[in-house]
């Protein structure tokens, strides 16, 4: 794998028919104030995607200092559903940001509890055209080769236009750019280019193996919407 291409998990050959989206925030237990046991449930059986306003703030609560993140549902609208639907149901918290490479990438998304990883890893949405550039600061989700994005999103940590072209629609920009290049970089690349934890045992053995080996890797300690603005003249739900 090239050190500047983001790594995904394995999916199936033929993506699903992308999810439709839910008019309001029924099962998205995060802030509807559910319990942890409702919010576990949602997340394992993954409801349809909720439309986003236009636009949308974000909170990123990291172990490294509190981040912001600015979206724009018209830049990649399918990605940008997918993502605000996570945010709302929770599906972040306590996520760690698994591959860190300095001057290039900070990556997360990967499930730590196997079963909730499994329940969205085949959820894979539309591709949007890309409609804006990745370059420093710039937040996108990950697709799988020909398959488009389920869970996984980076902020580039410097200019990437080469993934512009492998299918990566920027839906955001994050202010703190400063706070998001001091997130753990010590483990490096992934395997076999460098010392970072494996994917698939992160998909199969979860927190535990990242806790044994990896203890050193910020995390998002919880993640929440602190603005949300319409497009003139429409209503949210």
């Amino acid at each position: 794998m090239p050190a500047s291409q983001p790594t995904t998990a394995s999916a199936p050959a033929v993506p699903p028919p992308a999810p439709a989206v839910a008019p309001s925030d029924a099962g998205l237990g995060a802030d509807a104030g559910a319990s942890e046991a409702l919010r576990a449930a949602a997340l394992r059986s993954p409801p349809a995607d909720r439309e986003a306003p236009e636009r949308f703030t974000v909170m990123l609560e990291t172990t490294a200092g509190d981040i912001q993140l600015d979206v724009r549902r018209s830049w990649a609208p399918h990605a940008a559903d997918r993502f605000y639907t996570l945010i709302k149901l929770g599906y972040y918290e306590g996520l760690p940001f698994f591959r860190v490479v300095s001057h290039l990438l900070a990556q997360i998304g990967i499930h730590t509890d196997p079963a909730v990883d499994r329940a969205w890893r085949d959820r894979r949405i539309a591709s949007d055209p890309i409609r804006q550039t990745n370059n420093r600061g710039m937040v996108s989700l990950v697709p799988d080769a020909k398959l488009g994005p389920a869970t996984q999103w980076i902020i580039n940590l410097d200019d990437n236009p080469m993934l512009d072209q492998q299918g990566f629609a920027p839906i955001g920009r994050v202010r703190e750019l400063d706070l998001a290049q001091n997130l753990f970089a010590g483990y490096g690349e992934l395997p076999p280019r460098g010392v970072g934890p494996s994917v698939a045992r992160i998909q199969r053995e979860g927190s535990a193996y990242l806790e044994a080996q990896f203890s050193k890797l910020d995390r998002l300690k919880r993640a929440r919407v602190t603005d949300e603005k319409p497009l003139p003249g429409t209503n949210t739900p």
